[in-house]
């Protein structure tokens, strides 16, 4: 009997909220040929000033994961957005593409900014442990990559000014449009991921 395929994967570890990288590739994310572009990119690094071949891959490879669960019109309106409203935008797409770091942000941090609003590594160490007790993938991944995923996740935190110093913080960005993207398109789930009206 085969076991069932788990949820999560590690893939986060290989590069943050790659900010520089989606910037980078404006003109290959936008485009309906993408799949060619970003392979022909992967050989020819004109874009992403990633040195070697193997790394290029491996961002790229995230790059395509991220396209393909964003909604269709996400990245016409994220090239429209300031860099503060971007970070958080690629947050929302990592929240969205990576399971672990949905079930950790949402059953860690929100519940932790609803009551002492700190959050700590021992935190996340004790959700991902969690995890992994209960699924068994999880469960075979090293130490390091544990600790790596719970060093990306709270730097992604910080880098999109909801976390600093173990302080869990409302995100600061008041322009009513870029709230309202989430909201016309269903996924208000995010604005309680920045804590919004907590």
């Amino acid at each position: 009997m085969n076991k069932p395929e788990s949820k999560y994967n590690a893939n986060f570890t290989a590069g943050g909220l790659l900010h520089n990288e989606f910037n980078a590739l404006k003109d290959i994310i936008l485009l309906d040929d993408f799949d060619n572009a970003i392979s022909k990119e992967i050989e020819e690094n004109n874009l992403m000033s990633i040195d070697t071949r193997a790394s290029r891959k491996r961002i790229s490879q995230e790059v395509v994961r991220r396209r393909e669960v964003a909604p269709k019109n996400f990245w016409t309106f994220f090239y429209q957005l300031n860099e503060r409203e971007q970070k958080l935008g690629l947050f929302y797409i990592a929240l969205k593409t990576y399971q672990i770091l949905f079930d950790i942000h949402l059953d860690v941090a929100v519940k932790k900014f609803k009551t002492t609003r700190t959050l700590t590594t021992y935190d996340v160490t004790m959700r991902l442990d969690e995890i992994a007790s209960k699924d068994d993938y999880v469960g075979s991944w090293s130490q390091s990559t544990l600790e790596k995923i719970n060093t990306r996740y709270r730097r992604a935190l910080q880098e999109t000014e909801l976390y600093e110093n173990e302080q869990l913080m409302r995100s600061p960005i008041e322009n009513n449009e870029f709230w309202e993207y989430f909201n016309t398109s269903g996924e208000n789930w995010f604005l309680t991921a920045c804590f919004i009206g907590l």
